[in-house]
């Protein structure tokens, strides 16, 4: 919404109806809104989510697949992405043997275990630059990457 606002054309995609309803709310009336589109980002309809996009910004998506799916969502990320394109990846990053059974205050071993360290490397590393932003004290790293 906030690039959207700024005069970029925007998509945003998500499985969940709730979700890309509340989207659409919070935007009714904008002069220039996002398009939104609910679909499952392993089985992107090309007609609604065509790239390349010049940048991609995943807030927690790719650490809520499990592991064994995560090189396909990354091959599914490049194909959206041209040389030169930005992918911003802000997710749970730690070792899942350092975190807590469970935790409502961050990642924790309970539910989707987050990007461990160098998992990013493996799953991008060999399409796209990679700088790292983190770890913080509450689990989450962001990675900035350039595809190359």
């Amino acid at each position: 919404m906030y690039l959207a606002g700024r005069g970029f054309d925007v998509v945003g995609v998500d499985f969940s109806e709730v979700a890309i309803g509340r989207a659409r709310d919070a935007v009714a009336g904008a002069s220039r809104a996002p398009r939104f589109v609910i679909a499952d980002l392993l089985q992107l309809p090309n007609e609604a989510v065509s790239g390349p996009f010049d940048l991609l910004f995943d807030g927690g998506t790719v650490d809520d697949f499990p592991p064994n799916q995560r090189p396909e969502v990354a091959s599914a990320i490049s194909r959206l992405a041209r040389s030169g394109s930005v992918f911003v990846m802000w997710c749970f990053y730690a070792r899942t043997a350092d975190l807590p059974r469970m935790s409502f205050q961050g990642p924790s071993r309970w539910g989707a275990p987050p990007i461990e360290p160098g998992e990013e490397v493996a799953l991008f590393g060999d399409q796209w630059q990679i700088e790292t932003y983190g770890p913080t004290d509450q689990g989450s790293a962001c990675f900035v990457m350039v595809k190359t």
